[in-house]
């Protein structure tokens, strides 16, 4: 397999006898993986050693052209799936950058598989990157993201809604882009 924006390079987790504890959903409403949302993307992530891997179809409601995937639900499905990476990798995270690369469009109701994995860790940073599949094994999209490892007290404050709904004040100065 070939690709062109990513390096398809994965580090291993950690603990692989983790990955049994890690939930397949961020929150209960979260709008990829959420199973109480339904207006949901319905992913479903499944851990390997090395990867996060998922399998869907756009549903029509997520039309952009005419019977294609809209181009922001693809990159929502990404941002949701490489957030599992971090997870995977027990370090709980924010995305910083996403960088979603179209290679093909992506038609509905076609079930594709998508992927993401681990390349780098520099310090609170998270390298992460991810592919989209055709049934056929056509790449359709590549995807390149950095996530901030934050500390799980991020999430707690805001899921107990301590945090005030304004994003600067829930991050330390330096917290988000180190």
């Amino acid at each position: 397999m070939s690709f062109r924006f990513i390096t398809g390079a994965a580090l291993p987790v950690a603990d692989p006898s983790a990955l049994s504890r890690i939930p397949t959903h961020h929150l209960v409403t979260c709008f990829g993986c959420g199973p109480e949302n339904p207006h949901r993307l319905g992913i479903v992530p499944r851990y390997t050693d090395d990867k996060v891997i998922a399998e869907m179809a756009f549903h029509p409601r997520f039309e952009g052209g005419p019977g294609l995937a809209h181009g922001g639900a693809v990159a929502a499905l990404f941002d949701d799936l490489l957030g599992f990476v971090a997870m995977m990798h027990q370090r709980p995270a924010v995305t910083a950058k996403l960088e979603v690369n179209y290679r093909h469009p992506i038609p509905l109701g076609i079930t594709i598989r998508s992927e993401a994995w681990l390349t780098a860790i520099d310090g609170r940073k998270l390298s992460v990157e991810g592919a989209g599949f055709a049934p056929d094994g056509t790449v359709l999209v590549e995807v390149v993201g950095l996530f901030i490892a934050v500390g799980a007290e991020h999430f707690t404050k805001a899921i107990q809604g301590t945090a005030s709904p304004y994003p600067d004040s829930m991050y330390e100065s330096d917290e988000y882009y180190p």
